[in-house]
C-alpha cells in the first residue's frame, strides 16, 4: 500500500527538504550530475545512498535544514525521484 504523500506533494518534510537542496542548491545538483555521470559509466542505477555514498558520505553536500541521514527521509521516495532524473538526463548525455 502506497503512503500519501503528505508535504508538497513528499512523504513528509524531511523528504522534500532533502530533495529540495539536492536540485536547488547548485553544488549539490552539480554533484547529481556528477553521479549520474559515475552510475552511466558503471551501468548501474543511482539511488539516494548510493548518491551520499558518492557525495563522501554527504560531507560534499550543502544542506543547513536535515541531516542527510535523518532516519524520516524516504529514501525509497529520493531514489525513485533520483532515477526519473536520471532517466531524462540519459537522454541527452548517450
Amino acid at each position: 500500500m502506497k503512503t500519501e504523500k503528505t508535504y508538497n506533494g513528499w512523504h513528509n518534510w524531511e523528504t522534500w527538504a532533502a530533495a529540495l537542496w539536492i536540485d536547488n542548491d547548485e553544488p549539490n545538483y552539480r554533484m547529481k550530475l556528477r553521479y549520474f555521470k559515475f552510475c552511466q559509466i558503471l551501468n548501474k542505477l543511482p539511488s539516494y545512498t548510493g548518491f551520499l555514498e558518492f557525495a563522501h558520505k554527504g560531507t560534499f553536500l550543502v544542506n543547513n535544514d536535515v541531516s542527510w541521514y535523518n532516519s524520516r527521509i524516504s529514501r525509497g521516495e529520493l531514489t525513485e525521484s533520483l532515477r526519473v532524473d536520471y532517466d531524462e538526463w540519459q537522454e541527452y548525455n548517450n
